[in-house]
């Protein structure tokens, strides 16, 4: 994720927001006779903001990574459940045929019979 344009564009700009805050710390630092304590105390906080914006950037990264894989799952539901339908479909096709041609051939045989006079089996 950190390689995408606009995300090394982001990191760009706080590399230089962090560079005009150091030297402004620095900058008061030296005015106000800070301790090194404080010196150090400015220096965590602009690795926090840092530490923050990488986590945050991750964070979204993951969501992303996550809704395009659910996209992904709910559009292969929809297409395997439009498979089975289909297939469904065409069973049922298929066992209306076949349950046509069984009845055109009970009915051929029983008009055959009935020309025959009905007599198979009755002699």
């Amino acid at each position: 994720m950190t390689g995408r344009t606009e995300v090394m564009d982001m990191l760009r700009k706080l590399d230089e927001q962090e560079n005009t805050a150091r030297k402004r710390n620095q900058a008061q630092a030296t005015v106000m006779g800070a301790t090194d304590e404080a010196k150090l105390a400015m220096e965590d906080n602009l690795n926090k903001s840092r530490a923050e914006t990488i986590a945050g950037i991750a964070s979204n990264a993951s969501m992303l990574k996550d809704q395009y894989l659910n996209d992904w799952r709910n559009r292969m539901d929809n297409y395997y459940g439009q498979q089975i339908g289909m297939s469904d479909k065409i069973a049922g096709v298929h066992t209306n045929q076949s349950s046509q041609w069984s009845q055109a051939a009970t009915n051929a045989f029983n008009t055959s019979f009935n020309m025959a006079g009905g007599e198979y089996g009755n002699k």
